[in-house]
């Protein structure tokens, strides 16, 4: 099962891109964004680690802008998304993106130094692109992963999926999420998100 905080580490990339250019390739926007936010964890990397909230704060003004949540939000909920009040698809994206934010951020303070990324290759067609790299690791072999972004009405790049040795984040969450809706009801899961408890 790929979780959250494998998911993390592949992620240590890519979780600033708040001022990506319409006009910029999709695998120069990431890179640009890898760049800024080590340099922000290195530069507080203490202070995030005393203050949890005040790196969740961070991470999500730096991801918000980079992920396309609403899609992300519609495709892992799946065929339960159809039948969602317009209640319950806004505390689901809600609860859902606070979820991965507080997953990532601690998973990301944890491997800031001791990960780094060798960018394999980029592809883009047409609105999609696709961007592949492997996170080398201090112990351990290296993680590959890819990135798979399109492009928004706005025109801009975002994300909305990521693989981790070609294992799916919406695919392993959506398979998650329709095993628990199918057992106690849409509105039980997004209780379990809200509460803060693990997936």
């Amino acid at each position: 099962m790929l979780t959250v905080r494998a998911v993390a580490l592949a992620t240590v990339a890519f979780f600033s891109a708040a001022d990506a250019r319409a006009d910029a390739a999709p695998g120069q926007v990431v890179r640009d964004a890898t760049e800024k936010i080590q340099a922000a964890i290195k530069q507080h990397h203490d202070q995030y680690v005393k203050d949890k909230s005040a790196f969740y704060t961070t991470v999500d003004q730096l991801v918000t802008p980079a992920f396309d949540v609403p899609y992300i939000a519609q495709i892992t909920l799946g065929r339960a998304w159809r039948t969602a009040t317009p209640d319950q698809r806004t505390r689901f994206q809600a609860a859902f993106k606070t979820t991965l934010i507080r997953a990532y951020s601690d998973a990301l303070l944890e491997n800031a130094d001791s990960s780094s990324v060798d960018w394999l290759r980029d592809a883009v067609n047409g609105e999609t692109a696709s961007l592949r790299a492997n996170v080398i690791r201090a112990s351990g072999p290296p993680v590959t992963f890819a990135f798979e972004l399109h492009k928004t009405g706005a025109g801009d790049w975002r994300a909305y999926d990521i693989a981790v040795e070609g294992v799916s984040l919406i695919t392993n969450f959506r398979s998650q999420f329709a095993a628990q809706i199918k057992q106690g009801g849409l509105d039980a899961l997004i209780a379990r998100l809200e509460k803060g408890e693990s997936i």
